[in-house]
């Protein structure tokens, strides 16, 4: 008898431990469902809902994701390319006038004074003979600079206004064109180096239109600053500058395609959560 009493306490345990277990399995997995409501879209809530646990939010995450992609703005890189070609429109121009002002300030076609001496010398008289010599390589060796007048200088920068609107595709002013001509040497050449200076400078940098416009100001008004003659001929500089020079930057598609989605993955990695007990349905609301 007391063995068995004693097994069917042992079973008695083992049969309870099954139910407990089973018991408690039971209650783990009905508290793990999550509760259903019959609701369907475009349903009016009857009830709050609140969230059973805590959870990744991956609409909003996503959504948040592509507004931040779509804030990244486009990569640009400098175009080496476009920077030769504005620099070497700039030197043509400036060979352009400079070989115009040539023509007018140096025809070959006209011919120096003859200044030669025919002057016969003994060879009793070496000094009057070396002063003869010295005389005839002076006039070869002299430079005729003319000093034309304001009628051919207006009819020179006709043609040469063609040539550097057509070869440029501008509309230079034909004011500005005389004023080119009508320059003194060294007021040219202090034109043509300041003009030269600036476009290196600006150049250097990477822009689109506008800051390229910007930076055009910025150094005419440094230039303007520091100057105190030929100002004027900064309206010249002005717009040789603005209609010879181009923006010099290109898309970088790859560089924008990899920033956008490092910032897309930064919002992904630390995405919207919804935290256990939080309502995100209130009574009223439309499913």
């Amino acid at each position: 008898r007391d063995k068995t009493a004693q097994g069917k306490r042992i079973f008695s345990g083992i049969l309870t431990g099954i139910v407990v277990y089973i018991a408690v399995c039971f209650i783990v997995y009905k508290g793990s469902l999550p509760t259903t409501y019959n609701l369907k879209v475009n349903d009016i809530s009857a009830y709050d809902i609140q969230a059973p646990r805590t959870f990744v939010d991956q609409k909003a995450t996503e959504i948040r994701a592509k507004e931040v992609e779509d804030a990244v703005p486009k990569k640009m890189i400098k175009n080496d390319q476009t920077t030769a070609v504005s620099l070497a429109n700039i030197e043509s121009f400036i060979d352009l006038v400079n070989s115009r002002r040539e023509q007018l300030y140096y025809r070959k076609d006209v011919k120096p004074t003859e200044t030669k001496k025919t002057t016969t010398t003994t060879p009793k008289d070496p000094d009057a003979s070396q002063t003869t010599i010295h005389e005839e390589d002076a006039a070869d060796n002299e430079i005729n600079v003319l000093q034309p007048s304001q009628a051919e200088i207006a009819t020179a920068a006709t043609p040469m206004l063609s040539e550097i609107n057509q070869s440029f595709d501008i509309n230079l002013d034909l004011s500005y064109a005389v004023r080119l001509l009508s320059m003194e040497e060294s007021r040219f050449n202090y034109f043509s180096e300041n003009l030269q200076n600036m476009s290196r400078s600006i150049m250097q940098q990477a822009m689109d239109s506008d800051q390229l416009l910007q930076n055009i100001q910025d150094h005419l008004y440094r230039n303007s600053e520091n100057q105190d003659f030929f100002v004027s001929d900064n309206e010249i500089l002005d717009y040789v500058l603005k209609n010879l020079l181009k923006p010099n930057v290109q898309y970088d598609k790859i560089g924008t395609d990899k920033a956008r989605e490092d910032a897309a993955n930064q919002v992904r990695n630390n995405p919207i959560m919804i935290n256990a007990g939080a309502r995100i349905v209130s009574q009223g609301d439309v499913i």
